[in-house]
C-alpha cells in the first residue's frame, strides 16, 4: 500500500521552549518505489522517517496524518504499532552495531521475531537465519550466524541488520543513513542489497541519506528537506538534472565532484520563528518576496517551496 503524509508536524519541548522539528510536511510515497529524503544534518529527515515507523519519543507532539492505506499511523496505540512494524514497515537504524544486543548471537537477533511471532523451531530459525544472511552477501553465513555483533565489521553488521529488518518480508523499509561510516566497498555492497530489495521484490523504501550519489542511483523520487520543511520534490532524474530550489542547488554544488562549494551561513535553530523563507539568509537570490511565507508550488510530480519556480504549473494542495 502507498503511504501519504499530510501536513505532518512534530514538536518537542526543550527547556520550556518549543522546537518545531517538522513543519506541515506533505509527501506521497508510492508502494514499490524508492523515495530519497536528502538534506543536511538537523533538517528533519530522520524525524520524518521515525514518525512513519511509529518510533517517535512519547514526548513528541504530533499533528497531521500518516496514511498507510486507510490506516492513520499517528493514531495507532503501542500494540497496534507493534503489529505494523516488521510485518508491514521496517526501520533500518543508522548505527547497526548499537542496534544489536552485544550479548546476543547475530543469528538469534536476525530471527528473533520469527521465534516469538511464528513459533519457529531452532532448526527452522537456523535455516532461515543463515539463508537471510547469505541473501545479503555475507559469504560465511553459518559463521556469522553463530558470531556476536562485536566481531562484525560495520559493513557486515549493516547487512545483518538488513537481514533482521526484512526477515518478515515487509512492504516498506525505512533506511536511515544506511551507508554512514562505511568504506567504499561496504557502501557498494549495501547499495546492491537495497537495489535488490527495490527492484526484485518491489519493496517500497524511504531512503534517508546525506549520500547524494546513493540517492541518485537508487531512488525514483527525491524530496529535499531544510529546517524542518520539504523544500523540493521531483522525480530523481529530473531533480539531479535541474534542481530548482537554491538550497538544492547548493547541496549538489557542495559535492566533491563540484569542487565542494560550501553553502554560506547556517540553518536557523528550530526555536527561531522564521516568518518568510527559512533559507532566505543564505540565499544568493534573496529579495523582498522572500520575506513572505513560501508555499509548495507545482504539480504532484514536481514542486518547490520558492516563489521563483513552478508558478505556471499551479499550486499544490499542501503548504
Amino acid at each position: 500500500m502507498d503511504i501519504e503524509i499530510r501536513n505532518l508536524s512534530v514538536t518537542f519541548m526543550n527547556d520550556e521552549r518549543e522546537q518545531v522539528v517538522l513543519k506541515k510536511a506533505c509527501l506521497f510515497l508510492p508502494q514499490g518505489k524508492v523515495t530519497a529524503i536528502v538534506g543536511e544534518s538537523g533538517s528533519g529527515k530522520s524525524i520524518l522517517g521515525t514518525a512513519v515507523a511509529g518510533l517517535l519519543d512519547q514526548q513528541a507532539v504530533i499533528s497531521g496524518q500518516i496514511l498507510y492505506g486507510e490506516t492513520d499511523i499517528v493514531t495507532l496505540t503501542g500494540p497496534e504499532l507493534e503489529q505494523l512494524r516488521g510485518r508491514r514497515i521496517s526501520w533500518l537504524a543508522q548505527n547497526p552495531v548499537s542496534a544489536m544486543d552485544p550479548l546476543q548471537r547475530t543469528g538469534a537477533f536476525v530471527t528473533e521475531i520469527l521465534k516469538f511471532r511464528k513459533g519457529y523451531s531452532p532448526e527452522q530459525l537456523r535455516e532461515t537465519g543463515v539463508k537471510q544472511l547469505a541473501r545479503f552477501g555475507l559469504a560465511n553465513a553459518e559463521a556469522v550466524y553463530r558470531s556476536y555483533p562485536g566481531v562484525l565489521s560495520g559493513g557486515m553488521a549493516q547487512r545483518a541488520l538488513l537481514g533482521a529488518m526484512t526477515v518478515e518480508e515487509p512492504e516498506w523499509l525505512i533506511a536511515d543513513e544506511p551507508t554512514k561510516g562505511l568504506d567504499a566497498m561496504a557502501r557498494r555492497q549495501v547499495y546492491l542489497n537495497l537495489q535488490q530489495l527495490a527492484r526484485e521484490r518491489k519493496m517500497g523504501m524511504i531512503l534517508i541519506t546525506h549520500d547524494l550519489r546513493l540517492a541518485e542511483k537508487l531512488s525514483d523520487f527525491t524530496a529535499v528537506m531544510y529546517a524542518g520543511e520539504i523544500v523540493e520534490y521531483a522525480k530523481t532524474d529530473v531533480f539531479f538534472g535541474n534542481p530548482w530550489h537554491p538550497y538544492s542547488q547548493g547541496l549538489i554544488n557542495a559535492q566533491p565532484e563540484k569542487a565542494m562549494q560550501p553553502i554560506p551561513g547556517e540553518a536557523p535553530e528550530f526555536t527561531e520563528l522564521v516568518e518568510g523563507c527559512a533559507f532566505a539568509s543564505r540565499c544568493a537570490y534573496y529579495c523582498e518576496a522572500c520575506r513572505s511565507k513560501q508555499e509548495m508550488r507545482g504539480t504532484g510530480s514536481r514542486s518547490v517551496r520558492c516563489w521563483r519556480y513552478g508558478q505556471a504549473d499551479g499550486d499544490s494542495t499542501c503548504s
